[in-house]
């Protein structure tokens, strides 16, 4: 489904990531971990069109896509939830995700979406007339899932979905997550709290310095050795 073949990307000239080859199969959960600064979310951000590759390329179902712009990539079914969330914070919870919405044309489809999007996570359904700022941070990373559902996407790609979260609202995120995969939705997934990514993903991806330096199952790479002391902390 999402294939990178020799990515080499960076920021001002300077590499972040390289050579790196990382494939997401239609219906999987990929978990891409790593420490701090280890080129994560530049892949990420590779990947949706908001920064260009030095070299490599990028491919959804055998279609080339780094070429294109990030609206266009969104088109073919790729979102983003950002670390941070990135919402609108002074729009209510009903406009950010209209805005994830924004290239959908048809009335009926939007409102369908926004009620999957309001079965997943209820409390936006109470809260759809409050302002995103005003929320806390759990329910703010509700609605930055939301809003990327919004767009119909065949994969979805969250960055460290349950960073700062408290304990429950770790548990509603990773319980939808499962919800989204079990409906035929691919999951590419950067996240710290390892653990938790071992136990969601079908298969990990281990970042150091810019390079992979594991591939394999989650069994696989809980039960590696090095990996475990000199990657994971563990």
């Amino acid at each position: 489904m999402l294939e990178i073949e020799k990515l080499n990307a960076g920021y001002h000239g300077v590499p972040v990531v390289s050579d790196i080859d990382l494939r997401v199969d239609k219906g999987e959960i990929v978990a891409l971990i790593g420490s701090n600064g280890a080129g994560k979310s530049t892949i990420l951000r590779t990947i949706s069109g908001l920064l260009k590759p030095a070299s490599g390329g990028i491919f959804l179902d055998g279609k080339r896509i780094d070429t294109l712009p990030g609206h266009e990539i969104v088109g073919l079914g790729v979102a983003h939830v950002p670390e941070g969330r990135k919402l609108f914070g002074k729009l209510s919870v009903e406009d950010n995700l209209l805005l994830g919405a924004y290239s959908v044309k048809s009335p009926n489809v939007i409102q369908d979406r926004m009620e999957r999007v309001f079965s997943l996570f209820p409390v936006l359904s109470h809260r759809r007339g409050q302002r995103a700022e005003t929320m806390s941070g759990g329910e703010q990373q509700m609605l930055a899932i939301g809003r990327a559902l919004m767009s119909g996407p065949q994969i979805l790609m969250l960055d460290e979905p349950s960073l700062g979260l408290m304990p429950k609202f770790v548990l509603t995120v990773y319980e939808a997550i499962r919800q989204m995969n079990a409906s035929g939705m691919s999951v590419l997934l950067v996240e710290q709290n390892v653990q938790k990514a071992l136990e969601l993903s079908n298969r990990v991806y281990v970042l150091q310095t810019g390079k992979i330096v594991f591939s394999g199952s989650a069994a696989q790479c809980a039960d590696n050795e090095l990996i475990r002391k000199a990657y994971l902390g563990m």
